[in-house]
């Protein structure tokens, strides 16, 4: 019984204590998001396919040993998949408050910097506010707040691949044809 105690009033203090961000950055990363980044991880943070979840539990049992520079340095080296470091310094602080936030992390009055260095799981529970868990309907991202357009990369080079094999059987590709 001793035991049970102390935990929650643990995970009571824990929920209390402000994080190393402010509301200011988490709105900004929320706005942030929703234009570049809720696409593949979807509007809850809960992910799809190849892009994880970034809030709840799989996403404190994967970063909550790891620190908020970590996260953000993460961010800023990985996303978005085909334009890294394309979204500015700025606005992978701000996408990590938002994180923080959506993983039950409060404000506190002093902002995330990149070399901030507050171990995740001291902040964030992982208990996903509702607003998070329960975004309003999806509405279409504004142009505006894609914040540079997406680059493609790749390389092309001119020549005769040697020992190609189509990974396709040609005889079995249906061809789409337009209706109407």
């Amino acid at each position: 019984m001793k035991y049970s105690i102390a935990i929650l009033f643990a995970a009571n203090a824990l929920a209390q204590q402000p994080g190393p961000y402010t509301a200011q950055q988490a709105a900004s990363g929320r706005t942030i998001y929703q234009g570049n980044c809720a696409i593949c991880h979807v509007a809850d943070l809960g992910g799809r396919n190849e892009a994880p979840q970034l809030a709840g539990s799989n996403f404190i049992g994967e970063w909550g040993d790891r620190t908020t520079s970590e996260l953000v340095s993460f961010i800023e080296a990985t996303m978005p998949p085909n334009n890294p470091r394309g979204l500015g310094d700025e606005a992978y602080i701000n996408l990590a408050a938002f994180i923080l936030e959506a993983n039950g992390a409060h404000p506190g009055n002093r902002p995330l910097a990149a070399d901030t260095k507050v171990q995740i799981r001291t902040v964030a529970t992982g208990n996903v506010p509702d607003a998070v868990r329960h975004p309003p309907p999806e509405e279409a991202p504004l142009a505006s707040t894609r914040l540079e357009p997406l680059k493609a990369t790749g390389l092309t080079v001119e020549g005769e691949v040697k020992n190609y094999q189509p990974v396709t059987d040609p005889c079995c590709v249906i061809p789409i044809r337009p209706i109407g």
